[in-house]
C-alpha cells in the first residue's frame, strides 16, 4: 500500500492519494512509515512526503492524520534506531512541513516537546533539532492558541530560548510584544517567574517597551480588580 501512495505522489494524483490514505486508519499509516525507516523495507522520506501531500492541512482528517504522523515520526528519531542519514532526512522534510500548520497544532508540538523534556524522554539530538523551528514558527503566528500550562510552558520556554538566539532589534520587539500580550491569558501565580525572566530578555533591547508593557497590564489588571470590588 505505501508503494502504491508514493506512487499517486509521484504522478501527482492527489484526489486518489487523498482517497488512498483515508481507507487507512492513522496507525496504519504509521506501521508502514515504521516498517521503511526502521526496518528499512525503504526510503521513508518520500513516503513521507505522499502522506503529507495527501493530508492537506484544512480539513479535519487531513490534519488530524498530519499531527498523528508527526508526532509518531518525533518518536521515531527519539528512540534512536534510525541511521544518521536517514534521520537527518526525516528531520529535514519535517522542518520543511511545520509552517504549514495552523498555530494551534503548533503549540500542541511545542508542548510535546516540552513534556518530553520534563519527563527526560528525548534522549536523541534529532529530533531536539525540531524544536527551536516549532517554537519560532508559533512565534510567527498572530496568536498562540493555548491556555493555562500549556501557553504558560511555551511562553517560559520561549524566553529562556530566544535569550540565547541571536535576533535582530525588530525579531526582538516582535518577540516580546507577543509575550506581554499573552500575559493577559495567564493565571496569577505563573507571571512573577515569567516577568523576571522576561526582564533579562530585555537587556538585550526594547526595556522600556518591556516595563510600559508589564506596567501597563498590571494597571489593567489593578483596575479591573476595582470595579469587581465596586460591583459587589
Amino acid at each position: 500500500m505505501d508503494e502504491k501512495i508514493i506512487r499517486l505522489c509521484e504522478e501527482n494524483n492527489v484526489p486518489s492519494l487523498v482517497q488512498a490514505l483515508s481507507t487507512l486508519k492513522n496507525q496504519k499509516v504509521v506501521d508502514l512509515l515504521e516498517a521503511r525507516a526502521i526496518e528499512g523495507r525503504g526510503d521513508p522520506v518520500p513516503y513521507l512526503q505522499a502522506i503529507f501531500k495527501g493530508s492537506p492541512c484544512d480539513t479535519k482528517v487531513g490534519l488530524d492524520r498530519r499531527i498523528f504522523v508527526f508526532k509518531h515520526a518525533i518518536q521515531i528519531l527519539n528512540e534512536g534506531d534510525l541511521s544518521n542519514k536517514i534521520a537527518t532526512e526525516v528531520v529535514g522534510f519535517l522542518l520543511m512541513e511545520l509552517d504549514a500548520f495552523p498555530g494551534r497544532t503548533l503549540a500542541e508540538l511545542a508542548d510535546v516537546f516540552i513534556n518530553a523534556i520534563k519527563n527526560g524522554s528525548l534522549s536523541n539530538g534529532k529530533s531536539l533539532e525540531l524544536f527551536p523551528k516549532v517554537l519560532s514558527a508559533v512565534a510567527a503566528k498572530d496568536f498562540i492558541p493555548m491556555a493555562g500550562d500549556g501557553i504558560h510552558n511555551v511562553l517560559f520556554i520561549w524566553l529562556l530560548f530566544f535569550r540565547d538566539v541571536p535576533m535582530t532589534s525588530d525579531e526582538l520587539r516582535f518577540v516580546m510584544e507577543k509575550i506581554v500580550r499573552a500575559m493577559k491569558d495567564l493565571d496569577l501565580q505563573e507571571l512573577p517567574p515569567l516577568v523576571y525572566q522576561l526582564l533579562l530578555l530585555s537587556t538585550k533591547g526594547h526595556k522600556q517597551l518591556v516595563l510600559e508593557g508589564v506596567t501597563s497590564f498590571f494597571n489593567n489588571l489593578d483596575e479591573t480588580c476595582r470595579k469587581e470590588r465596586q460591583g459587589r
